[in-house]
Formats: structure tokens, sequence, C-alpha cells
């Protein structure tokens, strides 16, 4: 009742699970995105350990909503990004159970390119929208704004597309500014530029939900994560 509420049509969430567990059936591995809400939150844990160890789900990423889009006019109500932390961090040990540790071996076992900024925009992810334009990932659109307009699937050859990319590409603005001096940096990468954008201003700020989210699962160290983040978006503002 919930999922149907949000997305406003009766039967989606029987129509998204029947999907979803064909494609497992077919050996399809599936990830599933929770974007959590006020209406939705004490529900998430749940849901995700019945998708994980009961459906079966490859991998499960839980978010927050972004002022963009049909949020504008529904207005849903956010939660706030510590407790969304501190819940996706008990999920990540108690459901999937992984601790701070098992994530840096799986890290160093499937290194990424240096300078990688975990989420990929930028580098090796375009979104493609339904009108036709190419932007840089679902959030950050043409129409949140120009800067981030690749081209258009109607009017811009390929190529130009990925010459526009590619000068994404070669920038640093795509990752975050404290990666390199954050104690969790090597497995982190910057997390969400978008959310960085959306709650700093910048794309290239840290994203305050993973910095909560690491700081959560290695309790011992989270003094100093706050710092190295304080420190980070003080020295931006200054500059």
């Amino acid at each position: 009742e919930i999922h149907d509420a949000i997305r406003g049509i009766k039967g989606s969430w029987e129509k998204t699970m029947k999907n979803i567990s064909s494609l497992i059936q077919a050996g399809v591995p599936v990830r599933v995105n929770i974007v959590a809400n006020y209406q939705n939150f004490n529900e998430v844990k749940t849901l995700s350990d019945y998708l994980y160890n009961k459906i079966g789900v490859t991998s499960i990423a839980i978010g927050s909503i972004f002022d963009v889009g049909h949020q504008k006019v529904d207005g849903l109500k956010t939660v706030d990004q510590f407790e969304l932390s501190t819940l996706q961090a008990d999920i990540q040990s108690n459901i999937f159970g992984r601790d701070l540790a098992s994530i840096r071996k799986s890290v160093d076992d499937t290194p990424t390119p240096e300078g990688h900024n975990g989420c990929g925009i930028g580098q090796d992810m375009i979104f493609l929208s339904s009108w036709g334009e190419y932007g840089l990932c679902p959030v950050l659109t043409p129409r949140e704004s120009h800067e981030f307009l690749l081209g258009n699937l109607y009017n811009d050859s390929f190529e130009d597309v990925a010459r526009k990319f590619l000068s994404f590409q070669n920038s640093n603005s795509t990752t975050c500014s404290n990666v390199k001096q954050c104690s969790y940096g090597s497995v982190c990468k910057g997390g969400c530029r978008a959310r960085a954008l959306y709650e700093h201003g910048s794309i290239s700020a840290p994203d305050k939900n993973r910095c909560d989210f690491w700081s959560a699962l290695d309790p011992n160290s989270k003094q100093d994560n706050e710092l190295d983040v304080e420190s980070s978006l003080s020295a931006m503002e200054k500059s």
C-alpha cells in the first residue's frame, strides 16, 4: 500500500515484485534501489531483508529523496540524513553481513581506476532521459542546470556527446574534494555527487550521508571523520 501510494499507481508493487522474481529466476543479477522517505522509513530494513534473503536480489542501494522532478510537486516528507546513514549501516552489518574490514577487502580485490569518484558521473556513466537529453545522472540533468547538458539524442551525434562527456571526465569537479584526506576515501570514493551539490552547493563537496555511513560502520573513527568533513567544507567556503 505504501509503495503504490508513493508511485501513484495501484498494483505497481505487485508488478514490480513479479518482474524482480522473473529476472532472478532467469539468472539475471538484480540491484534494487530503495528511496527512503518519511512514509516508508520504518519498513526499509524489513524490505531489505525480504529482498536480499528471501527473494535473492544481488544488491540493494538505499538513498534519499532529492527535491527535483515530481518531488517539487508531491513534497514527500524526507528523513533525517543521520538517521538514514545509521539505518544504512545497520542493514549493511546485520542483513548483508558486511563490516568495514570486509568492504575494504572487497574494494582491494576489485580496484577502480585512480581518481574514480565512486558513483560514476562524468567518468563511466551517461544518463539519457525519456525526452532525449543526455545528462550526468538521473538527478544531474539539463532540467536542473544547463551545465549538465551533454547533448540531445535527436540533434547531436554521439561523438559530440562523448566529447562533452570527456571534458567532465578530465575534470576534478566530479570528485569529492575530501577523498584523499578522508580516512574512508579509499572505500567511499566520495559518495553521491548529486547529494553533495544539493546539500552543500558544490558537485565536489563531501557527501555527508556517506561520511556518516562509514562512521557508523566504524564508530571509533567517527570523531576524526567529522573533523575531516568540517575542515573540507570550511576550506571550500573560504575559496
